[in-house]
Formats: C-alpha cells, sequence, structure tokens
C-alpha cells in the first residue's frame, strides 16, 4: 500500500507538470485526462480512504506549498 508521503510526491510532480501545461493552451486537459486521472484511479484501488478531491486539489493548485493529505 502507498502511503501519504507517496501520494505527496507524486501530487508535486503533476502539480509541476499542470503549471507547465497551463502556460500552453489546451494542454490543461490533458494533464487531467493522461496524468491525474489515472494516478487517482490507482491510488483509490490501493486504498479505499485514499481522498481523490484532495488530491486533486493537490495537483492543480498554485504555488508549491507542502500539500498534507488526511
Amino acid at each position: 500500500m502507498m502511503t501519504r508521503k507517496d501520494y505527496v510526491a507524486t501530487a508535486k510532480i503533476i502539480n509541476a507538470y499542470f503549471d507547465l501545461a497551463d502556460q500552453h493552451d489546451g494542454l490543461v486537459a490533458n494533464v487531467h485526462d493522461y496524468l491525474i486521472h489515472p494516478f487517482i484511479e490507482l491510488f483509490k484501488a490501493d486504498n479505499p480512504n485514499f481522498n481523490e478531491e484532495i488530491f486533486w486539489e493537490a495537483c492543480t493548485k498554485e504555488g508549491k506549498k507542502q500539500i498534507e493529505f488526511n
């Protein structure tokens, strides 16, 4: 089973790509379809308590503050 530390690290990586995609028209939807959504499905399958909303917010938020998952 993955841990909170794994979710935080993954969200930070995706957040960096989301920021980059936001600079290019039309790529933000691709980041969701090809990066965020598959990770959400993987993490939900691994951990029934995984919080999709918190992960989505962490992946798409501005700034690079430490993310804490409940």
